[in-house]
């Protein structure tokens, strides 16, 4: 008898690529079948490729489609600004702290993406339209899609449900207010859904059957000691406060 289950899942930039691995996993299990998955920023595009594969070519198709779409960013990541400088390369903690990419995440601090970028640029948008078959995810009924995003004018989680799904949903989902301009839906603007709902679960709990949720959690709560250096405050700052709507 097939177990039913519903995924929650986590945003966290790269890291997404270590919930590609769970997915994987549990796409292996035969005995396992998903109802919903409620997600957010790098969980929200592993929930729609998932979803685009299935209704493509069942589970070995939404296996293919995540390791292509990983494929992909490790192939966009190589020709950016984030990849190791030499001397980063002989670091043991494996850190970025020498690279071009580094510099640029400090002068967000100083300067907003409305003048670093002001064309917004966003070259997630074109992996996106390449990598997924929007109209194919909205149309298929193997899964129930939540995607989380953070209403910038209220503070309060958005849920974008499976039906109504583009590519501008799943740039909400992701938009890191330092990084880059807020998307606008339908008139709304958005930020990462992390900041309201990393990820939400009641769609969940009220529009699911099962009652079993799997939750992919890539933002550790807990970490040793106190950092001292300002990299390591402001990551933690942001592991904190990607966490507290999910520990709510």
């Amino acid at each position: 008898m097939p177990k039913v289950v519903n995924l929650a899942l986590q945003g966290g930039g790269s890291h997404g690529a270590f919930t590609w691995g769970v997915l994987d996993r549990l796409l292996e299990e035969e005995r396992l079948s998903f109802e919903g998955i409620s997600a957010t920023s790098a969980g929200a595009v592993n929930a729609v490729v998932l979803a685009d594969g299935l209704a493509a070519d069942g589970r070995e198709g939404a296996r293919d489609a995540l390791r292509n779409y990983w494929q992909k960013v490790s192939a966009l990541s190589a020709r950016g600004i984030f990849k190791p400088s030499p001397v980063d390369k002989g670091n043991s903690d494996f850190g970025l702290e020498h690279s071009l990419g580094f510099w640029f995440l400090k002068m967000t601090y100083l300067t907003s993406p409305y003048q670093m970028n002001p064309f917004n640029h966003n070259p997630l948008k074109d992996l996106l339209a390449e990598a997924i078959n929007f109209e194919r995810v909205r149309g298929q009924t193997a899964l129930k899609l939540f995607l989380c995003a953070t209403d910038v004018q209220t503070a309060k989680v958005k849920i974008f449900p499976g039906k109504e799904l583009r590519v501008e949903h799943v740039l909400a989902s992701t938009c890191l207010p330092l990084l880059m301009q807020s998307v606008e839906v339908d008139g709304e603007y958005y930020w990462d859904g992390s900041y309201a709902g990393n990820p939400a679960i009641y769609p969940l709990v009220y529009d699911c059957d099962s009652r079993d949720i799997l939750i992919v959690h890539i933002t550790p709560s807990e970490r040793p000691g106190v950092p001292t250096t300002s990299p390591a405050i402001m990551n933690r700052m942001q592991e904190i406060s990607f966490n507290t709507s999910l520990l709510h």
